[in-house]
C-alpha cells in the first residue's frame, strides 16, 4: 500500500482530519468491544493475539509509540526514541489476566488525550522528518498517516477474530456460502 494520497486530487490528510478519523476509529473499536463475539482472552492458535491483547496492544501503541514519537518528531526531531516491542509488551503487560472492560477504557483515556494533544497544535509541521531507527526518512504526516492506518489495521484484526471464533463455533457447518474471508498478514 502507498504512502500517498488519494489519486486525483480533491483529498489531503492533516491534522483535523487526523483527528476525525482517530476518534471515529476509537468509537469502532470500543463498540466491537461492548459486545465481543467470543471469548475476549481467546486465541485461535498460539501464535495469534486475542480480542484484549489486539486492544492492549492499541494501548501501548497509543501510550508509548505514536503519540510520543510524533511529539518528538514535531519538537524535538534530534532526540533518538525509545526503543520499543510491541509484541512483547503485549506479553509483559498480560493484558488476558485483566477485564476487556478494564483495558477498552484505559485506550479511550490514552485515546482521548491523544486527541487534546493534537487539537492543541497550533502549527504541525507535518513535513518535519527524521532518519527512522531503521534508517528510512518518516516525515510527520507519515506518522500521523500511519496512526490513522494503524488503528484500520487493528479494526480488521479484531473483525477477523470474531470471523475465526464463528467459524469455532459452528464447526461442524460450513460458512462457504458466506464468501471467503480473505485475512491480511498477522490474522
Amino acid at each position: 500500500m502507498s504512502g500517498g494520497g488519494m489519486s486525483g486530487g480533491g483529498m489531503s490528510g492533516g491534522l483535523p482530519e487526523a483527528i476525525v478519523h482517530l476518534r471515529r476509529s476509537a468509537g469502532i473499536i470500543a463498540r466491537l468491544a461492548e459486545e465481543p463475539p467470543v471469548d475476549p482472552t481467546w486465541r485461535p492458535d498460539p501464535a495469534r493475539w486475542s480480542f484484549i491483547e489486539v486492544i492492549g496492544h492499541l494501548l501501548c501503541e497509543e501510550r508509548e509509540d505514536f503519540r510520543p514519537r510524533l511529539d518528538l518528531l514535531l519538537h524535538e526531531p534530534e532526540t533518538p526514541w525509545a526503543p520499543i516491542d510491541p509484541e512483547g509488551r503485549v506479553e509483559e503487560l498480560d493484558f488476558r489476566a485483566r477485564t476487556l472492560d478494564a483495558v477498552v477504557a484505559e485506550f479511550a483515556q490514552e485515546r482521548e488525550r491523544s486527541l487534546q494533544w493534537l487539537a492543541s497544535l497550533d502549527v504541525a509541521p507535518l513535513e518535519r522528518e527524521r532518519t527512522h531507527p531503521r534508517g528510512f526518512v518518516l516525515r510527520g504526516g507519515d506518522l500521523l498517516a500511519s496512526w490513522v492506518a494503524h488503528d484500520l489495521l487493528h479494526i480488521r484484526q479484531l473483525i477477523g477474530l470474531e470471523f475465526a471464533g464463528v467459524e469455532a463455533e459452528w464447526a461442524e457447518f460450513s460458512t462457504l456460502y458466506a464468501g471467503e474471508w480473505s485475512p491480511a498478514e498477522g490474522e
